[in-house]
């Protein structure tokens, strides 16, 4: 009955859409960063993908949390043949022989990886369908982790390059309208930032705005119009909780259910209870995490959650400190590559990586002692 609740964004999706098709955007890519369980992928779904069909748009959603098995292009063919036509992306790429992008022919054969073959199947969808598409991309920081990842960006770099700049784009405004959130400032950023980046000076990442106090209000009232009198919660003090509780509406949800089991409405021992358990939880988890992996992948762990160089001879020397023994660089990237493979760090860059979880790299800056 209360897992019902909506809360609609429509101000917040207007403003998006006018940074996308008004004068003053005209084609950037908008990059979108918060912390997981803020309300990204549903504010995407229920607000900003409506609200750019409304506006006469082809919007393409994909999620490249959905499934990590599956390569960006074989995500955006789905997300075509759900929107499109069941095979038009399939059919699409079948019928391209040769491909002229970024200055350069190749003979393409039926590979969803291949860049060339993207970049001409995303204009010829643009002509399919008569009208601007919008694609929309959660967590595309993604992206960087793989080799196919980075040529998927780099497809759509020249995709969106072609379709709105020229003649046609000067009468028709920009075709391909690219929005990209992430879970992560630092990691979105590099699509967009460090020079040689795919959208290298077209967009700046900006912080996605969490839901506001409104959806505490709302929600009090919506659970205050299904409850007896003697259980109705205070508005405002569900909105201050909702704040404590890092404004995540999962964590909201738990807490009221928590109250309804308890029968009361007074929240307030209720949400230090919440957040002393999820701390205990975290800590719990991070720590059977760490039992689970040898004295030098904690280490590298710990070094990458440290932000420093992870190969460097001063690394090495930390790391035989650490283990009492001579560590070897081919034993630190081994030990890299395998956290990698237990997918607690990912590749943002040749030789460079980054803790995949925020909560666990906090977690081991405030516990140094644990080696």
């Amino acid at each position: 009955m209360l897992d019902a609740f909506t809360f609609l964004r429509p101000e917040l999706a207007a403003s998006f859409l006018d940074r996308l098709t008004g004068p003053l955007g005209h084609g950037k890519p908008l990059l979108l960063y918060g912390p997981r369980r803020i309300g990204k992928t549903t504010f995407l779904r229920n607000d900003l993908l409506p609200a750019l069909v409304n506006h006469g748009l082809q919007p393409l959603y994909i999620n490249l949390w959905s499934n990590r098995t599956l390569s960006p292009v074989d995500l955006l063919e789905r997300a075509i043949d759900e929107a499109v036509a069941p095979g038009w992306f399939r059919k699409a790429l079948s019928k391209i022989r040769k491909v002229g992008a970024a200055g350069f022919q190749a003979e393409l054969a039926i590979d969803h990886e291949d860049v060339e073959g993207t970049v001409a199947a995303l204009k010829e969808l643009v002509d399919h369908v008569g009208k601007p598409v919008a694609l929309v991309i959660d967590e595309a920081q993604q992206t960087l982790a793989t080799p196919e990842g980075n040529a998927f960006m780099y497809a759509l770099k020249t995709a969106r390059e072609e379709l709105n700049q020229g003649t046609r784009a000067i009468g028709t405004g920009p075709r391909l309208l690219i929005v990209m959130t992430g879970s992560s400032r630092d990691k979105l950023s590099r699509l967009a930032v460090p020079k040689g980046s795919p959208f290298f000076g077209a967009a700046i990442p900006e912080e996605f705005p969490p839901l506001p106090d409104a959806f505490g209000i709302q929600y009090a009232e919506y659970v205050n119009r299904r409850v007896a009198d003697r259980l109705q919660l205070d508005p405002h003090d569900v909105a201050q909780a909702f704040d404590r509780l890092g404004r995540k509406a999962e964590l909201l949800f738990r807490l009221i259910a928590l109250a309804a089991d308890r029968m009361t409405s007074d929240l307030k021992p209720l949400v230090a209870q919440m957040l002393t358990e999820l701390a205990r939880q975290g800590d719990a988890e991070h720590r059977e995490t760490l039992m689970g992996l040898t004295d030098l992948q904690i280490a590298v762990l710990r070094r990458i959650g440290e932000r420093k160089p992870v190969f460097s001879q001063e690394a090495l020397q930390v790391y035989a400190a650490a283990l009492g023994e001579k560590v070897s660089t081919s034993d630190a990237q081994n030990a890299a590559t395998q956290l990698r493979a237990l997918g607690l760090v990912w590749n943002a860059a040749r030789g460079h990586y980054e803790i995949e979880d925020q909560g666990l790299e906090l977690w081991l800056v405030a516990h140094p002692e644990l080696k």
